[in-house]
């Protein structure tokens, strides 16, 4: 069948089940952990390859379990009885999202909601008044909303909240309103008081106007490499025993001085060890294992999205992209990390502030490293940084670019945000131990939080003062 041109001028309105502002909408997950509403919009100006749309409403009910970009969504379509059958089959040509760009708004839900409810074609009752902030849908039998402005829990007033976003998928800028709904046809819900917005679209065929499965290889073996040692001579649980960090006391455990002068055995061997260029390699690989490993299950959600995309483009018989090149242009900037972190070990190693074992000496440098780390932590630009990472949907829909070269370069600028996000937080190992398999599965799960949980940012931000405090303790009294 061609490729079908349309357009898509009118009135949007959206409810959910989320707080006013709708993490959504700021890359965050659903408040209640699940997600589910309604939404609508109201065609002022539409046609489909000929068939005008001018006028009808379109309505659907939803369902998440968890955060959108996890999929298996639930999704009951609601059409007006009064549209014809071409109108009815150029609206369902455009709600599945068929022989539309990757990325776009239509084509993400197509591959998000996993579970069609039998479409509805019945009166729609539709109000809808942005500069009042009010509005209603009104579907007998399944549906009642209705949107007024939000009010100052204090003075009573009215309060307009404005939600702008520049690389938007839905829309580009919205007016918030306190929501209620009820649902109550096949999919279930009331509540009041929880987010509504209100805004003015414009969509067409290109959205607004304007393989998994080698990563997931990759992931056990990356850990496999690390626990043997990564070449260094000795398993990781060993070199766990023999290190602790400056500051860290242990009486049947070597000191770092005893370590870094060759007082013992093992600190011997280690510290007579001399870098030569295989042994650098030795240990940049070790890094690329060590970030490979502790950054990929991080990166999941957004590959797993990412291959559900491709898969649905392959079934329809379109280009699609295999989703180990997005992943390898994300590993591609981990690995620049890994030989700047083997350039850095190098020199510290030289000047004596690493161990032969891989662990800082001083504390000047544990504590510089410490507190810097969590002055990163509260700095807008790694919270910017962070909201990209948070949200799978948000980056593909502002980032995507067709073709193997646009997935590496996605990967690229992926990882790029992700680097920007842990990099600090990587440079903790330096005083940890580069080894050490508490700070290295500490470190990854700690990603993993941050990246995936709900309160994800204000525990980095807690995060980031705890580490401040550890720093200045331990440069005050160690």
């Amino acid at each position: 069948m061609a490729i079908r041109e349309w357009s898509l001028e009118g009135e949007y309105i959206e409810f959910c089940s989320c707080d006013f502002g709708c993490p959504c909408e700021s890359m965050a997950p659903p408040t209640q952990g699940e997600c589910n509403g309604a939404v609508g919009f109201k065609i002022t100006k539409g046609e489909c390859d000929g068939v005008k749309l001018d006028g009808l409403v379109v309505v659907a009910t939803f369902y998440f379990p968890r955060a959108i970009h996890h999929g298996d969504g639930h999704m009951q379509p609601i059409l007006e009885s009064r549209a014809t059958d071409e109108q009815r089959d150029a609206l369902f040509y455009i709600l599945t999202g068929e022989d539309q760009p990757v990325g776009t708004m239509f084509q993400i839900f197509s591959v998000i909601i996993e579970h069609h409810h039998e479409p509805i074609f019945t009166e729609i009752g539709w109000d809808w008044d942005i500069k009042a902030r009010r509005a209603r849908i009104d579907v007998p039998g399944v549906l009642r909303t209705e949107a007024q402005p939000i009010l100052n829990p204090v003075t009573d007033t009215e309060q307009r909240i404005i939600t702008t976003l520049p690389d938007g998928w839905v829309f580009h800028e919205a007016e918030g309103a306190d929501g209620a709904a009820k649902g109550i046809g096949d999919i279930k819900f009331d509540f009041t008081s929880r987010h509504s917005s209100l805004s003015y679209v414009a969509w067409d065929r290109n959205g607004l106007s304007l393989d998994l499965d080698e990563a997931r290889r990759r992931f056990p073996l990356a850990r496999v490499y690390v626990l043997a040692g990564a070449g260094m001579g000795m398993n990781a649980f060993e070199m766990t025993r023999m290190t602790q960090p400056v500051g860290v006391s242990d009486s049947a455990q070597p000191s770092m001085k005893e370590m870094s002068t060759g007082d013992t055995a093992i600190g011997g061997m280690m510290v007579t060890r001399g870098w030569t260029l295989g042994y650098a390699i030795v240990i940049f690989f070790m890094w690329c294992v060590m970030m490979f490993g502790m950054m990929l299950p991080s990166a999941s959600p957004l590959l797993l999205l990412f291959a559900r995309m491709m898969r649905k483009e392959k079934k329809k018989g379109s280009p699609h992209v295999p989703t180990g090149v997005f992943a390898l242009g994300y590993l591609v900037m981990w690995a620049a990390f890994s030989a700047i972190a083997t350039g850095a070990q190098w020199g510290l190693e030289s000047s004596g502030l690493l161990s032969g074992v891989m662990v800082g000496t001083s504390a000047v440098l544990g504590a510089a490293l410490l507190i810097t780390a969590g002055i990163w932590q509260l700095t807008p630009l790694k919270h910017a940084c962070l909201r990209h990472c948070r949200s799978p949907i948000g980056f593909l829909s502002a980032h995507w670019r067709p073709g193997r070269i646009g997935a590496f370069r996605m990967g690229l600028v992926h990882g790029s945000f992700c680097l920007g996000c842990c990099w600090f937080l990587m440079a903790l190992l330096f005083y940890g131990g580069v080894m050490n398999l508490y700070w290295i599965i500490g470190l990854a799960l700690y990603v993993l939080i941050e990246k995936l949980l709900p309160a994800g940012a204000r525990i980095g931000q807690l995060t980031g003062v705890v580490l401040i405090a550890w720093g200045v303790v331990l440069l005050l009294y160690v």
